[in-house]
């Protein structure tokens, strides 16, 4: 990661932080049951940690890791559109797919995209395509295609369900435009709260079996360092955010 990327995202992280702080009310955090335990002093940073939580939101890993995939020489767009139009042959398959994986666990996602490959009928004209958004497109110089959607760290089973059924569909929409486009679609998830235990594995009620853990989904330092292609991104870009603490600790030693 160069100098200039790292102080992107170094004022990215730093701006958005320091106007929570600004902008946060103390005065609004009355808890008085809580306070004769705690002190105030650790009560309010935890109120201050949750806001963090919440305001930091997916959109600013996004930018991030655009930031980090343009520095590394790849095409990288968010909120990218993908249009394709897939036949009903093909859809019926998917369907089919999603079911199996549901029930018994995710099938091997390259079978699953050669599978795809083979069935699908070329796109009709633009106007009856359909399209979806997707968070995060990268393409490398290679030609390879990344399809990327970033997702919040504890899912419930529905949302990992219909995950891996979006997954299918976009394989199905690039693949009706352009039949030997060589892609991966996947959910991002930007930090391992497991760590180090396997992410899939321990989420409750081994509901992450619906997702090949190795081609559907992308956690913490593997998502970090492709975007970032290379294996020290992820370190690296702990040590923004660490400087990023160090020197917002004033601002937030003001508060108490």
């Amino acid at each position: 990661m160069n100098g200039a990327v790292k102080k992107e995202i170094y004022e990215l992280v730093y701006t958005k932080l320091s106007a929570k702080i600004e902008g946060y009310n103390p005065e609004s955090e009355h808890k008085p049951f809580f306070t004769r335990i705690f002190s105030n002093e650790m009560v309010l940073t935890h109120s201050i940690v949750q806001s963090f939580y919440t305001s930091f939101g997916m959109s600013i890993y996004e930018q991030i890791a655009e930031l980090l995939a343009a520095a590394a020489g790849f095409e990288a767009i968010r909120q990218y559109r993908l249009e394709g139009d897939i036949d009903l042959r093909t859809s019926q398959m998917i369907e089919q797919m999603w079911e199996h994986d549901k029930v018994n666990g995710s099938s091997n996602k390259l079978d699953e995209i050669e599978k795809i490959r083979n069935s699908i009928y070329p796109a009709r004209n633009a106007e009856v395509q359909h399209h979806s958004v997707v968070d995060l497109f990268i393409k490398r110089p290679d030609g390879h295609e990344f399809y990327i959607d970033i997702k919040t760290v504890k899912p419930n089973l529905g949302e990992l369900e219909s995950f891996k059924r979006k997954l299918l569909l976009w394989v199905g929409y690039r693949l009706s435009v352009d039949r030997d486009t060589q892609l991966t679609t996947c959910i991002a998830v930007p930090y391992n709260p497991f760590h180090p235990r396997p992410y899939l594995e321990n989420l409750r009620g081994g509901m992450g079996r619906v997702l090949d853990s190795e081609h559907d989904v992308l956690v913490q330092e593997n998502f970090w360092n492709l975007v970032g292609g290379s294996n020290s991104t992820y370190d690296e870009l702990l040590g923004v955010f660490e400087q990023v603490g160090r020197d917002i600790k004033s601002q937030l030693d003001s508060m108490f």
